[in-house]
């Protein structure tokens, strides 16, 4: 990366920024400081970082320093903790991304995430469940009866349906400590709660999304992707039953059999199905919002509480 001339967002690829920013991040002191007796958690200080900069040959001064660290705050890897400043060569304080909380799954006793997928493996109830994955299509509905056990509407639980409610619905999920006041509370993380909640926070706005159900609402859950996938698998049926039509022949199969001898097995449709929307979810994963967006995600059910203000699980925003 050279230093020689002004750098600019053409200047440097989204790799190179994140490798810079976390660069600054290991040498520079981040730790929780106080200004005017309040309080603010794992912050680092602008004129500490533009000096760091110089020293190491990031940047030629501390002007350039100043205009290579806004570009990392405008790409989004740090921002002011109150978001009223941009970076400047001042004692100011600054915050990166994931420094931050904006909620987190819960870690089991052992260190590890308590996630759907090591319950689908029969981690959990004691080792009295060797497995939770159902046979298909006459899967055993044992699952569906226990009490201690909410799927949130999403069945049968197999593997693909573990990775879905791993990404849209935690199982451990930790909500973050509200924030003082935020710009953008958005209620229902549907596809335009999704977008809402990422194109504010794309511009430096304080964003809560919350949600009672399911990250990704219809679209990703019952509706757009699901009923795409089961009409693709009607497409590729009638494609290949119309196939004669078009010249085509399987061989061995007499062209006048060809069409009604096409079976479709439904259980290996919704299979592929639950298979697509899972790696699909990864788009709209609690863990994304929170980590790469730096939105608050709250997991609850949204009650208006004043004209300005919302309770969720207990707490307001």
């Amino acid at each position: 990366m050279s230093t020689e001339s002004e750098p600019t967002e053409q200047s440097y690829d989204r790799g190179e920024l994140e490798i810079l920013a976390t660069r600054i991040r290991d040498g520079v002191e981040v730790k929780d400081r106080r200004y005017r007796l309040r309080q603010y958690e794992r912050c680092f200080i602008g004129a500490e970082a533009c000096a760091w900069m110089v020293e190491h040959d990031v940047a030629s001064d501390v002007q350039q320093a100043e205009i290579l660290g806004n570009l990392l705050q405008q790409q989004g890897f740090f921002h002011h903790v109150l978001r009223e400043h941009d970076f400047k060569n001042e004692h100011l304080y600054y915050r990166f991304v994931q420094d931050e909380d904006h909620g987190k799954v819960e870690e089991s006793e052992e260190g590890h995430p308590a996630t759907w997928h090591s319950l689908v493996a029969g981690e959990f109830f004691g080792g009295k469940l060797d497995s939770l994955v159902p046979t298909i299509p006459d899967y055993s509905q044992e699952l569906e009866k226990m009490e201690s056990v909410d799927t949130w509407g999403v069945s049968p639980m197999d593997p693909a349906n573990a990775r879905l409610l791993d990404n849209v619905r935690p199982k451990a999920w930790i909500d973050p400590t509200p924030k003082d006041r935020y710009d953008m509370l958005v209620i229902g993380a549907g596809a335009g709660g999704l977008v809402t909640a990422a194109a504010s926070a794309g511009v430096g706005a304080k964003v809560a999304l919350i949600e009672e159900h399911l990250l990704g609402g219809d679209c990703l859950n019952f509706g757009c992707v699901p009923s795409k996938a089961l009409l693709s698998a009607a497409k590729v049926a009638k494609t290949v039953r119309e196939a004669v039509a078009y010249g085509v022949s399987i061989q061995g199969v007499p062209d006048e059999e060809l069409g009604g001898r096409v079976k479709v097995d439904f259980a290996k449709v919704m299979l592929r199905l639950r298979d697509m929307r899972a790696h699909i979810s990864k788009h709209d994963a609690a863990e994304r919002f929170a980590d790469e967006m730096g939105i608050d995600v709250f997991l609850g059910r949204a009650v208006f509480s004043g004209s300005n203000s919302v309770e969720v699980n207990g707490k307001t925003l």
